[in-house]
């Protein structure tokens, strides 16, 4: 099944994947921090025809906007079993219960979470693992590494059209780590997130293609929050 498909990046490690097949439209938002974002352009009211929500962790800087944004969208939440439970008891939605390793089918997209190394928490509370996120629109794979420390390559053989990975070093991987990443990982091309947002986390991404270019084939895509990236 040949599935246009449209990355857009929303600031921070924000991202809505949208996939058209046959003139239906699916929406999928990655770790939702909008109001607050200093990056993003762009505000809740903007994602209420979102299908679904995923996100990789419990910090406020990826799940911020979350239930607003499910309320004004009736989007399924799909996270780490704890993180689901946490969310669930102020805001009674529909939940898409799951772990490491599991693959859920829902509504023309498979989501299944990988291995990541950070913490997490939601308002306080402890909040399963921390996740990448695997997305299957048809012949499609779009890879969120979620927040990350330099760890062996979590998605196995999977050919990823897509992947975004964090550059920001000191909560995540830094540049160099983030190179040796994705030539382990080998996607096709590559979008850096999760840097610029505030001055503990300046990056240069320039820096980043050149170091990819030392180490991998994949294609580094730069894009400024508000920016898309299309794959027919």
């Amino acid at each position: 099944m040949n599935v246009k498909l449209d990355l857009q990046f929303l600031g921070h490690a924000t991202v809505l994947v949208t996939a058209v097949d046959a003139g239906r439209k699916l929406r999928v938002l990655i770790d939702p921090f909008i109001d607050a974002n200093p990056q993003c352009k762009y505000k809740c009211a903007d994602f209420s025809d979102v299908n679904h929500i995923v996100l990789t962790h419990g910090h406020d800087d990826h799940t911020a906007d979350v239930v607003e944004i499910a309320k004004l969208s009736g989007a399924c939440i799909s996270a780490t079993y704890e993180l689901c439970s946490l969310i669930n008891k102020n805001y009674e939605g529909e939940f898409n219960y799951m772990n490491k390793g599991g693959e859920v089918h829902l509504d023309g997209v498979s989501i299944k979470l990988t291995h990541a190394i950070h913490s997490s928490s939601y308002q306080g509370n402890y909040a399963g693992e921390a996740c990448g996120v695997l997305l299957r629109f048809g012949d499609k794979t779009v890879y969120h590494a979620g927040d990350t420390a330099l760890i062996p390559n979590p998605v196995g053989g999977v050919q990823i059209d897509l992947a975004c990975v964090p550059i920001g070093d000191r909560f995540t991987m830094g540049i160099k780590d983030a190179a040796r990443f994705v030539a382990d990982v080998n996607p096709k091309k590559v979008v850096p997130v999760h840097y610029n947002t505030f001055p503990l986390i300046a990056q240069n991404p320039e820096e980043f293609v050149n170091e990819c270019r030392e180490v991998c084939s994949s294609e580094v895509i730069i894009l400024q929050s508000g920016e898309s990236f299309t794959l027919d």
